[in-house]
């Protein structure tokens, strides 16, 4: 049979598909040296204020990475392996030397000093981004930040903030722009509120319940209306009880069980007591934009603040700004607690 290749031509062989391995993650190595100075995966686990199963899948993939065993497990506890304890020994080296850049690191931190005006839509600056400042702040001392939050567009728009996070795609030729993500909206009430009512799985549902929402220009109000009626809700002024322009009015009347209110997914989160009501396709999405001054990309301080900024709202640690829309359902089955201590204000009365 002739051959589709020339005379004396050899066929090239198949090519082998390579895959890449998973890069070794600086969290597998610093539970190592936590789980190997507790003695056990229970007491790393309490001291580190995640679960045992966070525990065990970090040091699974560490074992994985190295191919070696790092622990012998028992009813008492771990034991290090021979290769885990030369293991150990690399890995506190490594933990020294990424302490000493850090040390130099915040020293150079610290000789950064000046002012930085920034301006939030009121609940995304204080709900997530003011709790947050601390991190910040143990960073730069010296950065003085001049924080506003304001309350609609109006306001927005004769802000003369260096740095503008807003909910509009901003149009501002003297200013750069850079999409931080998304926020999604559902519709929240407290537990006690869904075991005495229970909560609305369509929007034909909604007329046997009390809604509140936002209704400052730039918080997405009326658009949320707009979209019940889209949805089948012909005449929404029967079902909304309350309108405010404070996000922590709505949000702590859907805590008190006074009423459902329109608020970010992030509040599942959160762990504060908030379940969403199961409305389907009854959820809003906005982008998140962070806009500055061009003159104040090279500012040491502004630009410090731009990059924390951009940081925090990174969608792989916190999933709720991804542009694809994540249940709650599904949100409730992360292990946030890493990433959102001291977030939310759980003891108000």
């Amino acid at each position: 049979m002739p051959s589709d290749h020339g005379v004396g031509e050899k066929s090239s062989p198949p090519t082998e598909l390579k895959i890449e391995p998973e890069p070794l993650s600086w969290e597998w190595v610093e539970t190592f040296l936590k789980v190997a100075k507790a003695g056990s995966i229970k007491s790393a686990a309490e001291r580190e204020g995640v679960t045992t199963a966070t525990i065990r899948k970090r040091i699974d993939a560490l074992e994985a990475y190295l191919g070696m065993q790092l622990f012998l497990r028992g009813s008492s506890g771990v034991r290090l392996t021979a290769y885990g304890q030369e293991t150990l020994e690399s890995a506190e080296q490594a933990a020294n030397a990424i302490g000493a850049i850090t040390r130099d690191f915040r020293r150079t931190n610290v000789a950064t000093s000046g002012m930085v005006s920034a301006s939030f839509p009121e609940g995304l600056g204080a709900f997530w981004i003011s709790p947050r400042l601390r991190s910040f702040h143990d960073q730069y001392p010296n950065i003085v930040l001049d924080y506003r939050c304001v309350f609609n567009d109006h306001e927005r728009d004769q802000d003369d903030a260096d740095i503008i996070v807003q909910y509009n795609e901003p149009d501002r030729p003297d200013f750069k722009v850079r999409k931080l993500g998304s926020i999604h909206l559902l519709l929240y009430g407290s537990e006690e509120y869904a075991q005495r009512y229970g909560l609305p799985r369509t929007p034909a549902e909604l007329v046997n319940h009390k809604l509140s929402y936002q209704s400052a220009a730039h918080s997405d109000g009326e658009i949320f209306l707009d979209f019940l009626k889209a949805n089948g809700v012909t005449d929404p002024s029967g079902i909304i009880s309350m309108r405010t322009n404070s996000s922590i009015a709505l949000y702590q009347l859907a805590r008190t069980g006074a009423m459902l209110s329109v608020l970010p997914t992030y509040a599942t989160a959160f762990r504060t007591g908030l379940v969403a009501a199961p409305t389907g396709n009854i959820r809003h999405q906005r982008p998140i934009w962070l806009c500055y001054r061009n003159e104040v990309s090279n500012y040491p301080p502004a630009r410090a603040f731009i990059d924390w900024l951009i940081a925090s709202f990174d969608s792989k640690k916190y999933p709720w700004f991804s542009d694809d829309f994540i249940s709650p359902e599904k949100l409730a089955t992360y292990d946030t607690r890493p990433w959102t201590d001291n977030l939310m204000v759980e003891t108000w009365p």
